[in-house]
């Protein structure tokens, strides 16, 4: 916004927000499956958002100029992974497969490898800008202000429950492996510049969290193998925050600071 009187304002904004809530499974349950070689059964998830949001705001007018700008980007991620066998009875056999027995449990048969595993790669890339110029050769004053909220929250997990697993395999290295595995990231940048002939103040914040529940895990199931036997829960996040701020007056007082609060609070367990 321009002015060319005595008094002029400019006032600009810009808001993003974007939210994903979804899940990825795979899975066996109340089902029978008989396989020769190896059964693989896997879950991943890959959701990504790139947010960018930005303002500006000018005022040139010769008498006294007020700018305003502002900009903020909110993002979230909610996401299942999830990969299991539920109430099942698994037999992986070097040779013949075995019949069904008496219980009401379903069978499944294979002749190799038993490989469960759940990935979780989640990213957001958020940035957000601003800039105030209130003619700096008259009096006057400019606000310019950034903010960043970035919240990545999911659920990963590998697992056998209520069943009874028997691996007769001889030539494998890990004859029953269940993984779980999350690289969640985040990148987030907020800046903000103003300029006045007065007073001028800039800021710029950013929020960022990761809180993901990763887990690899037997429960309520028995196991027997020959060969080694493999579970794994990793947690692999990254998180990058960026903030600038500049503030300049001419003849007056001038105002820059910057706020960064990030946390990682994730959970890994296998059992």
């Amino acid at each position: 916004a321009g002015g060319g009187g005595k008094f002029g304002v400019g006032i600009s904004g810009d808001v993003s927000y974007n939210n994903i809530e979804g899940a990825a499974k795979a899975y066996i349950n109340a089902a029978e499956v008989e396989a020769a070689k190896n059964l693989n059964i896997a879950a991943k998830e890959s959701s990504w958002i790139n947010s960018v949001a930005g303002a500006v705001s000018l005022v040139l007018g010769k008498g006294t100029s007020v700018g305003f700008a502002g900009s903020a980007s909110t993002n979230f991620v909610r996401n299942d992974a999830s990969a299991f066998i539920n109430n099942g009875d698994v037999s992986m056999l070097t040779q013949t497969a075995v019949a069904k027995d008496s219980s009401s449990k379903p069978i499944v048969t294979g002749g190799g490898k038993l490989d469960i595993s759940s990935v979780s790669e989640a990213e957001i890339i958020a940035v957000a800008a601003s800039g105030s110029l209130a003619n700096p050769a008259s009096k006057g004053g400019s606000l310019a202000g950034s903010v960043t909220v970035n919240d990545i929250g999911n659920e990963v997990s590998s697992f056998v429950k209520a069943s009874n697993i028997n691996s007769y395999a001889s030539s494998l290295t890990k004859a029953v492996n269940l993984s779980a595995s999350d690289f969640s990231k985040i990148i987030s940048v907020a800046g903000a510049l103003g300029v006045a002939g007065t007073v001028c103040i800039g800021s710029s914040t950013g929020v960022n969290e990761i809180s993901n529940t990763v887990k690899a895990y037997l429960e309520d199931s028995s196991l027997t193998a020959q060969k080694d036997v493999s579970l794994d829960a990793q947690n692999s996040s990254t998180l990058t925050n960026v903030e600038g701020t500049v503030g300049a007056a001419k003849d007056g007082m001038a105002v820059a600071a910057s706020v960064a609060v990030n946390e990682i609070g994730n959970t890994a367990s296998s059992y």
